[in-house]
């Protein structure tokens, strides 16, 4: 299911496991193209079917816990949120490769970031994402760079950049397409992406090691 948001921010976001519920603010739909509004939307497919709902509700859960089983209660709700907010911030790196993949162009999945981060300097903006180290924290810099993201659900705009630039540029989103571009979807070879073992299509969960799997 999908609903618009009223609210004047680029911005879609999904909740709910089981069956999952897609929201996107009306100044995406006004302000964005077709190819930037696939690339949203494909991000947010993304998190669906890589599975990261679960986690995502679990965030929201944990705090109450905490605060029902009192101090010792929090402390503990404190640790998991932080690990929790972590795995989730490596989850939109995935979530952007499947943006990606969904809209098939570069171009357009930079100018989405772009407007994201509220700005229109291209060539500024895509030199800032190619010098940015977001996940090297080596050195006290680097450490305020992890600090100042540590009790956020997605990494900063400019680190999302650079990572997706350096997965585009590394060829293996040219192997994919290459592969898989021109099939559709009931053609396409399902692995397991654990175990790289050969499914259907219709499991939820690898036979052989239990890993859940995209289905069509």
């Amino acid at each position: 299911m999908m609903y618009v948001k009223e609210e004047s921010r680029i911005k879609a976001f999904t909740v709910g496991y089981k069956e999952p519920m897609v929201v996107i603010h009306k100044e995406a739909l006004d302000k964005l193209s077709q190819e930037e509004l696939l690339g949203l939307l494909g991000h947010e497919a993304g998190h669906i079917k890589s599975g990261h709902m679960l986690y995502n509700d679990m965030i929201q859960i944990i705090p109450i816990l905490g605060a029902v089983f009192g101090h010792i209660g929090k402390l503990v709700s404190a640790g998991l949120k932080t690990a929790l907010f972590q795995w989730y911030r490596m989850s939109e790196l995935t979530a952007d490769r499947a943006g990606l993949l969904t809209c098939q162009d570069y171009d357009a999945y930079i100018q989405l970031m772009m407007k994201i981060a509220g700005t229109s300097q291209t060539d500024e903006f895509i030199k800032q994402a190619r010098e940015y180290k977001g996940f090297d924290y080596d050195g006290l810099d680097n450490i305020g760079k992890a600090a100042t993201v540590m009790w956020q659900t997605h990494p900063w705009t400019m680190m999302r950049a650079h990572e997706i630039i350096e997965w585009s540029e590394s060829g293996e989103y040219d192997a994919i397409i290459e592969k898989h571009g021109n099939k559709n979807i009931e053609e396409i070879e399902i692995t397991c992406i654990k175990c790289n073992h050969k499914l259907s299509g219709t499991e939820t969960f690898c036979g052989v090691c239990g890993a859940k799997v995209w289905t069509r």
